[in-house]
């Protein structure tokens, strides 16, 4: 008898359909089986060609193992988190470079900024809804691809409109170019322009390059496919986070998440060290404003890793709970057993009859399919939630007034303390982010140990909102004294001497000068500077004959290029004292409010009340905060630069009224959702958030009838 009939038993069409051949340890076997398989009288004949080697099929086992462990969930969970956040803050830490680059108003950054926020209005409550009994894991991998696609999205302006001219002039290539193709007197004339022309024969005319829509409208449509990846993963993450581990372990996965800022903000501040090309020789360095990083590299890094750990998040099973998981592996045991003893059988006996004790169907009831009605009830269950409701509209008022923080803090910390952008995103971002981990680690060791009270966990984020108040308020009085003072003399005089003097330098573009009389001018047409030279000795360049400078000994004054030194590191080091510590205790109450949140609810309406938490957040909060706090940005502006169709961005403040928007402002919207805070501590007194607090309380009722019995 032929080898490949041997022992092979007669399938009836009935019997096929139990033969589980999608089980992972039977796939490979099932191809070679359908290639191999015929037809006869209705019953189907299987020969056994090709059984995988033992090597094959033991590697296989390990990389589905490695997926259906705990700990390589959390870690891969935590990957995802932390970079997907960073992506985040990457943008927040070079919004000042992408401003001057394209030349970008504060308000339309705001604008580009909401594009995810208003994505989100409409995919968090339908999309988490009618998507809550999908595979968890494969929605969350999407998401993680849409993130990589976001990324590359927002890198993509650098490659379609290049550097810009305004970074290339200041380069030494283009100054050899200029030297090689011009004539002499057109590279006077070019020079020139940058003086005081009292005549206005060769000023400076308009930029027409910057301002255009398009880079805006791309970087706003990337925002808008991160809004809704966002949905998905927040929706699911900590679902499926809550679901499939340990209570008392979910403070401590959390704080994983926290490093994602601090991994955002140290690759833009890394990155904004290099020229915004590479290749090129910059004749300035970073600390001039004029300087432009290299914004676009750290994009093309997040999107890379992005699309690894959005492949091994879809390895990961639909469900990861250890009771649950331990029997459906046990049943698969005995079912493989099954077939191995059914497949090498001489007796061709029913395969139902081997598989009758393991078979398990699942089937989903038609009450816990999603419907409209069902979305109703769900709904009017968290509306009328009242720990949930003062929970989430105290978190909205909260983030509008931490938001002006978190969109433009690097911004802020680099006007008001004249800082580089690298230095602003690696002190107020990495620094800052690291206290928030530390924060969240601190409090997530606390309530594993202690497993404190709601009521205890709402009464501390009392506390450090209220924390939260008294910073912002002390940050107001924080400015640099001598940059707001060096700022309002040195217009006072300027404004005199251009109607004056009549130098023609509505399109001069920025570029700082210290005068001798140790004020700071816009330019050396500004400051009526007509000659100019460079320094032999020092290399740098200096302005002759400048009229609008004052001078005691009533000669020719000078100005250098470069703005004069002013010293603010006092005020620098108090303010990120302030900073450090609102991120730390800020952070430490993250884990408490989430716990708050999930276990004032039912678990049925749990990926539902995620959703209407991010519904809430992005049409109040994430929506209006960003494009409000901009204008008033924009309302602080001392100097726009102005192109041929309209005001490009805007290159000095004035610091009073930019601290005030800053932090008054967010310090009346976090004093509105502290007094909100206070109403969760009130109805949370006979909320339960760990699972051995109903234990306690049995373990309590049955001492007290023992006690009351004996």
């Amino acid at each position: 008898m032929p080898h490949s009939i041997l022992r092979t038993p007669r399938i009836s069409e009935s019997d096929h359909d139990h033969l589980d051949l999608d089980m992972p340890e039977y796939r490979s076997r099932a191809v070679s089986f359908s290639a191999t398989s015929k037809q006869e009288d209705g019953d189907f004949i299987l020969f056994p060609d090709h059984v995988p080697y033992p090597r094959e099929a033991e590697a296989a086992a390990k990389w589905r193992n490695f997926f259906i462990n705990r700990k390589t969930y959390t870690f891969i969970y935590g990957a995802a988190g932390c970079i997907y956040s960073a992506s985040f803050r990457y943008f927040n830490g070079t919004i000042t470079t992408m401003e001057k680059r394209f030349k970008i108003p504060s308000r339309n950054t705001g604008i580009i900024s909401s594009g995810n926020d208003i994505s989100q209005v409409f995919a968090s409550i339908l999309l988490t809804y009618y998507a809550s009994g999908k595979n968890k894991p494969k929605w969350m991998s999407f998401s993680l691809y849409a993130i990589a696609l976001y990324c590359l999205m927002s890198a993509m302006p650098h490659f379609l409109y290049g550097p810009g001219k305004d970074a290339l002039q200041l380069t030494e290539e283009h100054r050899f170019e200029l030297g090689n193709n011009l004539t002499d007197f057109m590279t006077i004339t070019e020079k020139r322009k940058s003086l005081c022309n009292v005549n206005g024969t060769i000023a400076a005319v308009c930029d027409p390059e910057g301002g255009e829509l398009a880079p805006q409208v791309l970087l706003f449509s990337a925002q808008v496919i991160f809004g809704i990846a966002e949905s998905v993963y927040y929706v699911f993450g900590l679902s499926y986070l809550d679901d499939n581990v340990s209570r008392a372990k979910t403070p401590l996965m959390i704080s994983e998440l926290m490093l994602g800022p601090a991994v955002g903000y140290s690759l833009a501040s890394f990155c904004l060290k290099f020229y915004i090309d590479p290749t090129l020789h910059p004749m300035i360095t970073s600390k001039d404003p004029r300087w432009l990083g290299c914004w676009w590299a750290g994009w093309i890094f997040i999107a890379l890793i992005l699309v690894i750990l959005g492949y091994c998040m879809g390895q990961f099973p639909k469900e990861l709970n250890k009771s649950e998981n331990k029997q459906q592996l046990t049943q698969e045991h005995i079912k493989r057993r099954k077939i191995d003893s059914f497949l090498i059988n001489k007796e061709a006996a029913p395969l139902n009859e081997y598989l009758s004790e393991t078979s398990v169907v699942k089937n989903k009831s038609d009450d816990d399919k999603p419907s409209f009605k069902g979305l109703k009830e769900s709904l009017s269950r968290l509306l009328n939630n009242k720990i949930l409701m003062f929970n989430n509209f105290s978190t909205v008022l909260t983030l509008i007034g931490a938001i002006p923080y978190w969109m433009f803090a690097p911004k802020y910390f680099e006007i008001q303390y004249l800082q580089t952008p690298s230095e602003a995103s690696f002190k107020v971002g990495t620094i800052s982010f690291i206290f928030s981990g530390l924060g969240v680690l601190m409090s997530g060791f606390i309530i594993t140990k202690l497993k404190p009270t709601a009521r205890q966990l709402a009464a501390w984020n009392v506390f450090t909102t209220t924390i939260s108040i008294f910073g912002l308020i002390a940050n107001y009085y924080l400015g640099c004294d001598a940059n707001d003072t060096a700022l309002t003399s040195g217009f006072e005089l300027q404004g005199v001497c251009n109607v004056t003097e009549m130098c023609h330098c509505d399109y001069v573009k920025y570029a700082p000068v210290c005068g001798s009389n140790n004020q700071t001018y816009i330019s050396a047409c500004h400051a009526g500077c007509v000659d100019e030279q460079i320094d032999p000795q020092l290399n740098i360049k200096v302005f002759t004959n400048c009229s609008c400078i004052e001078n005691d000994n009533n000669k020719n004054a000078l100005a250098v290029q470069g703005a004069c030194p002013i010293d603010c590191y006092r005020p620098m080091m108090a303010f990120l004292a302030i900073i450090y510590l609102k991120k730390f205790l800020g952070a430490s109450g993250l884990a408490g409010n989430f716990l708050v949140s999930l276990r004032c609810i039912e678990k049925r309406d749990k990926p539902l009340s995620v959703g209407l938490m991010l519904m809430m957040t992005s049409l109040l909060a994430f929506i209006p905060a960003p494009i409000y706090f901009g204008i008033n940005m924009d309302r602080a502006c001392l100097l726009w630069g102005k192109t041929c169709s309209t005001k490009g961005n805007c290159w000095l403040y004035d610091g009073p009224k930019m601290r005030f928007a800053m932090n008054i402002v967010g310090a009346f919207f976090v004093t509105l959702g502290t007094l909100l805070d206070v109403g969760v501590w009130y109805h949370a007194k006979n909320l339960k958030i760990f699972e051995d607090d109903d234990n306690d309380e049995e373990k309590k009722d049955n001492g007290t009838k023992k006690q009351q019995d004996d």
